[in-house]
């Protein structure tokens, strides 16, 4: 079974798990608009859950969560676990954040290497994975939003584009998607207006 199969294997085992709305995004809503596929080589699956929305594991399941930096990662036990360099992810996770904004290479391993051995994470899960990310409501501006990257990649969803959910079953199953003119609209504000073009040199 190659990688992309065993991503959609885990996606058609999480789904029932989840408890409330959300929807699948970002690379593979990019596949699923744009091939009726996952995008071939991706390593992991972006879902948002909205709030209220939850995830139950039942007991003994192969299945685990894991919570990392931004997100947390839904992954099958019985996979090779991840093999991540722990400092690259820490300095990948700081970079993002908000008070390191301009901050060069230099002058942001010197900020936070002392912090290094306290808050790195090392990856429990496995490869490939789904990426869960938690949307919080932002009523002011009308839109669903994960505040640290609304501020640093303008991400969000808007209360428009979401909505309607419809029902995709392009894997074999069904998985919740914004319309089709949604997704568009989503993708071209994430990707560029040439998001429906491959681009194997793209880089989120």
């Amino acid at each position: 079974m190659n990688q992309k199969e065993i991503l959609k294997e885990i996606l058609r085992d999480l789904a029932p798990m989840i408890n409330g709305r959300w929807l699948v995004a970002d690379g593979a809503m990019l596949g699923l608009t744009r091939d009726k596929d996952l995008i071939p080589h991706d390593n992991d699956i972006d879902i948002y859950l909205l709030p209220r929305s939850s995830i139950n594991i039942p007991e003994n399941s192969k299945y685990k969560i894991q919570k990392y930096y931004f997100n947390d990662k839904f992954y099958d036990s019985t996979k090779p676990r991840a093999k991540l360099n722990k400092w690259l992810e820490y300095i990948s996770y700081s970079r993002v954040l908000p008070e390191n904004k301009g901050l060069n290479r230099i002058k942001l391993i010197q900020k936070i290497k002392h912090k290094y051995i306290n808050d790195s994470i090392g990856a429990e899960f496995t490869e490939p994975n789904i990426d869960i990310f938690y949307l919080q409501d932002n009523p002011a501006l009308h839109r669903f939003e994960i505040p640290i990257w609304s501020q640093t990649h303008n991400y969000h969803f808007s209360y428009n584009e979401l909505e309607v959910i419809v029902a995709n079953t392009d894997l074999g199953f069904m998985i919740p998607l914004p319309t089709k003119e949604k997704c568009e609209q989503i993708l071209e504000r994430q990707y560029g207006i040439d998001w429906r073009k491959p681009d194997p040199n793209f880089r989120y």
